[in-house]
């Protein structure tokens, strides 16, 4: 009893609570899956955003040790330097730095005509000073060498540093030493300087200038040809605040220091104070050389990045999860519930018709004692053995045993009248098939004396297998001696005939006459609508039980289609009077008022000559199937709309082991992504992959057999699709794989519209690689493609040539005609420059008036031709207003083995070479 109630308990709560725990379960999975794909995702995004931020810190380093240099040469090529050109020189390089300041070499016997000199040019009180330890300034004490800040260029000027000897300072004077003797820009440590705010800290960046414009060899040289120092003050702190002060690189932290000294302190952070980041994410970070120094570069992001960038789907992909889970745990319930209810009520129905047979069982045995005590003869024929067999009493009255009448259908056959044969084959014939309901045939059979006597035989199969054919017969044989006999015989077939519809409990079976009166009304049909026989036979027609409503539009239908008008009961059989059978479903009514669906069959009932007698209704009750097709078909509209909400579209896509494929689900949202009409029709696989772009469905359909094949937990691709209307769409699809034992694949996943964010990515590359004023490729796609290049000469062994050019006396243009005309001068010469080069060409501009050219698979001798063509172009070409205008050129070809690096030095050490020999010329 117990084992029957726990399965009881199995059957109704145990699919339930697996269920519940497998959406449990993968809903747990998919969570985690989600958060795994987020922080890679905002991985990717750091070292994106990072390396953007990371690129524009490295540029603006690079300025300033290109503004440097280009300083020196302008010291360099200049026997004397006004104050006036100092400040003229220097007036577009302040908005990036503190302030630049000119320090000469004074010696000690040159101290006073120097004083006298710069108090001449309107210095009123000048004298070289230092600053005692109490921060006084006092005139200089006597020393062999001086150092005095002469010139100073600065928005936020102090007059309080001019004449400041840098000498006298012991930690500047060490770095000035140090700039000295290296022949190469120094970097200070942070410093907090005089003319500044107290709190605010800088470093200098100091080159030396030597007499001659070029740095000596030997360290002795050095320092006898020093003329003096370039001094430029750098706030890093200033440049972060400036290039980072942006809303887009919100969530992200800076962090600079000097590589070169352990445990230092920031040179500069953004934003301060520095918060603390997030280390599980990483951090972008890069070396960049400034001077003689190596700034170590470090990002990291804070908590708002991953507020700023994480997707959404984390926070409503549990809930979805779990609220997908107690939905279909619930309909899994209600589903099992009713299998229970179901099973039981089909035990309880086995359990009545066990009781039925044995009922007909008991009728039966009663009736073959009845028709031996009438005197009928009884045979039984089973027609998978082919044997028949008879009653003594139907072998007596023949006068043969059993022996000798014999057990086969040809022994019963070879003693039929032979006149009679031929009929009697047919009537058996067609009653085995099912054409008739019951055999009865009369004949003549041969008794043992050899005389013919005339019988009735009368049988009927009774039991049939699932195909229909028919397994047993049994049937009576009478001498039709007197009308009495055929009665009895008749009325024993009418009680046998009324058992077996009694016995169908399932099945309402109703016949009427030609007027609709009931004339028989079975089990089924008093236990299906609630009447009891007696009640309805003779008394009631089928319009008790039907809906009003439908029989007269069933009335109205057979008029309008020209049948005729009906009413009443004529209109349910008007179609079964014009020789057609009536099956539908209505909607009928039980004795308590409740109706239900019930599935209708109407057939006429006619008499041996054809003439109609009554009407023969089965009727099925379809109320239960009705509701669970109903249910089924709420849980499909609820799954739809559920589909509807999400995002891009949901699909099961199926693979088989012939490699035949087919979408087993597919959500509405592929119609908005392939911007179809519903009305369109199903999706087919095959036509969502002739969406695909052709320059994708190759490798898309190579990664789903792939996937495919190597039986993968996962799928992930990016693709782009054509709409209805023609549009290219970028589509990312993920999804989860499950293998069937029926060797077939599944893939669960979701389409999602990208092509925002691929055009975003594509935007935010051009910007990172092309130069804003000229158009013309930038100093950072520069040293990445110059990397390629060479990496692509060195494996195929192929020419690959550098130009370099340099505008002449550009600075000039700048002071003469403003830094307007000086920018069209660079637009003028990108644009005919970059309509005498190859597509394959790389034309970039490295700062200020300094351009480069990549050249594949070009050797020197057409990179110096195309060097001489560029010349003679600037040559010949006049640009308004400002005229004639040069430009000088080096080209070099890359060795084996060589960097882009020492391939840059060798082509900027021949430019400076074209310079120093008058420009306008090539070198190389």
């Amino acid at each position: 009893m117990l084992n029957v109630k726990g399965a009881a308990l199995w059957q109704r709560w145990g699919v339930s609570l697996v269920v519940l725990l497998l959406g449990a379960l993968l809903s747990v999975l998919a969570t985690r899956a989600m958060l795994q794909t987020n922080q890679e995702q905002l991985k990717s995004r750091l070292q994106l955003l990072g390396g953007e931020r990371m690129a524009l810190i490295a540029t603006q380093v690079r300025a300033l040790a290109t503004e440097m240099r280009g300083l020196q040469r302008f010291f360099s090529f200049s026997d004397e330097v006004s104050r006036r050109e100092f400040a003229g020189f220097n007036h577009h390089a302040l908005e990036h730095i503190v302030g630049i300041a000119w320090a000469p070499r004074v010696g000690h016997i040159q101290r006073d005509s120097h004083e006298q000199t710069q108090r001449d040019e309107g210095l009123r009180g000048y004298q070289i000073l230092d600053l005692n330890q109490d921060n006084q300034w006092s005139p200089a004490a006597p020393r062999d060498e001086y150092f005095p800040l002469t010139y100073i260029s600065s928005l936020n000027y102090d007059n309080a540093a001019m004449g400041f000897n840098m000498a006298s300072h012991p930690v500047l004077y060490a770095l000035l030493k140090r700039a000295r003797d290296s022949g190469e820009p120094a970097l200070s440590n942070l410093l907090s300087l005089v003319g500044l705010d107290k709190q605010a800290q800088a470093q200098l960046l100091v080159s030396p200038v030597y007499f001659g414009g070029k740095v000596p060899e030997n360290l002795q040289a050095r320092r006898q040809q020093l003329r003096g120092f370039l001094i430029m003050t750098v706030s890093l702190q200033s440049v972060l605040r400036r290039l980072l002060n942006d809303e887009t690189f919100n969530g992200l932290t800076v962090g600079v220091k000097d590589a070169q000294q352990a445990n230092a302190p920031l040179l500069a952070s953004y934003p301060q104070p520095l918060p603390k980041a997030l280390s599980e994410l990483g951090q972008v970070h890069s070396m960049v050389p400034l001077a003689d120094r190596q700034l170590d570069v470090s990002i990291e992001a804070l908590p708002s990045f991953v507020a700023t960038y994480q997707d959404a789907r984390v926070v409503w992909v549990p809930w979805l999860g779990a609220l997908l889970t107690l939905m279909t745990t619930l309909l899994v319930w209600v589903l099992s519930n009713q299998r229970f209810t179901a099973m039981s009520l089909v035990r309880s129905r086995t359990q009545e018709l066990e009781l039925r047979s044995a009922q007909v069982a008991g009728l039966e045995a009663r009736w073959r004692a009845a028709l031996d005590s009438a005197g009928d003869g009884i045979w039984e024929w089973d027609l998978s053995a082919h044997v028949l067999s008879f009653c003594d009493r139907y072998l007596g009255r023949l006068g043969y045993t059993a022996s000798e009448f014999g057990t086969r259908e040809e022994d019963w056959l070879m003693r039929v009248h032979e006149d009679d044969r031929e009929r009697c084959q047919a009537c058996v014939r067609q009653h085995v098939r099912g054409e008739t309901n019951t055999l009865m045939m009369e004949y003549r059979l041969q008794n043992h004396a050899g005389e013919y006597l005339w019988v009735m035989d009368r049988g009927q199969v009774i039991s049939r297998n699932e195909q229909g054919r028919a397994l047993r017969m049994i049937g009576t044989q009478t001498e039709i001696d007197g009308l009495k006999s055929i009665q009895r015989r008749a009325e024993d077939s009418q009680r046998y005939l009324q058992s077996v519809l009694d016995a169908a409990t399932e099945v309402a079976i109703m016949a009427t006459d030609i007027h609709g009166r009931f004339t028989l009304f079975n089990a089924g049909a008093e236990r299906l609508f609630g009447y009891q026989a007696n009640d309805v036979v003779n008394r009631e027609t089928p319009l008790l039980l039907h809906d009003p409503l439908q029989i007269k539009a069933m009335s109205e239908d057979l008029q309008a289609r020209g049948l005729g008008h009906y009413e009443g009961f004529a209109a349910l059989v008007a179609q079964v009077r014009l020789g057609e059978v009536e099956a539908r479903d209505w909607r009928m009514r039980h004795k308590n008022g409740q109706w239900r669906d019930i599935s209708l069959r109407i057939t006429a009932i006619r008499n041996h000559q054809g003439g109609l007698t009554g009407f023969l209704g089965i009727a099925v009750d379809v109320t239960e199937r009705r509701e669970v097709q109903r249910q089924l078909k709420a849980h499909d509209e609820r799954l739809r709309k559920l589909a509807s909400q999400v995002p891009g579209a949901l699909f099961q896509y199926r693979m088989d082991l012939e490699g035949s494929v087919e979408f087993v689900f597919i959500s509405d949202g592929a119609y908005k992504l392939l911007d179809l009409d519903p009305a369109h029709g199903p999706l087919e696989a095959a036509s969502l992959f002739t969406r695909i772009h052709r320059d994708d469905k190759v490798r898309v359909q190579a990664s789903i057999r792939q996937t495919y094949e190597q039986r993968a937990s996962a799928w992930h691709d990016e693709f782009r699709i054509l709409t209805h209307a023609g549009e290219v769409l970028w589509v990312r699809g993920e999804a989860r794989t499950e293998s069937r034992r029926d060797g077939s694949f599944i893939w669960y996943g979701y389409l999602t519209d990208v092509s925002v964010q691929k055009k975003l990515e594509a935007e935010l590359r051009q910007l990172t690689i092309t130069d804003p004023l000229t158009k013309a490729f930038n100093r950072r796609f520069f040293d990445e493609q110059g990397r390629l290049e060479i990496h692509r000469a060195e494996r195929y062994r192929t020419p690959l040539s550098l130009l370099m050019w340099d505008i002449d006396h550009f600075k000039a243009i700048n002071d003469r005609y403003g830094h307007e005309w000086g920018d069209r001068v660079l637009q003028q010469f990108v644009e005919q420059f970059s309509a005498r080069l190859r597509q394959s060409d790389y034309l970039c501009r490295l700062g200020g008036e300094e351009f480069a050219v990549l050249l594949p698979q070009t050797d020197l001798s057409a990179a110096r031709q195309l060097a001489d063509d560029l010349l003679a172009l600037c040559e010949e070409a006049r640009l308004p207003r400002v005229g004639k205008v040069t430009a000088s050129f080096a080209v070099v070809a890359w060795q084996s083995g060589e960097s882009l690096a020492q391939v840059f030095n060798r082509a900027d050490a021949l430019l400076y070479q074209a310079k120093a020999e008058g420009r306008a010329c090539v070198r190389g």
